[in-house]
């Protein structure tokens, strides 16, 4: 979020990295089977106004995902939660 990032709750879900402004990495802690999995997010921001987008960055691997949080306008954006589950085969 605006601040630094933190889990709130999880499940297999080792550790969030905060790599770059609105981009962190969540690691995960069984890896899945492979980086083939399905990913659903949500971004809540309080103020500004306009749509606040969670999406992946590079190539997804078995055991992280990269993810960035952006505007409207396609610009890097923190937001106050941002909420990723992902759906695949256990490893």
């Amino acid at each position: 979020g605006k601040s630094t990032p933190a889990i709130k709750d999880s499940y297999n879900i080792a550790s969030i990295t905060d790599v770059d402004t609105a981009q962190v990495t969540v690691n995960i802690d069984t890896d899945l089977s492979n980086a083939n999995y399905a990913v659903t997010s949500h971004a809540r921001a309080d103020s500004g106004g306009g749509g606040r987008l969670v999406c992946g960055k590079g190539t997804p691997a078995a055991g992280s995902y990269l993810f960035q949080t952006v505007n409207t306008g396609n610009n890097n954006e923190e937001t106050e939660d941002n909420c990723v589950a992902f759906f695949g085969d256990g490893g």
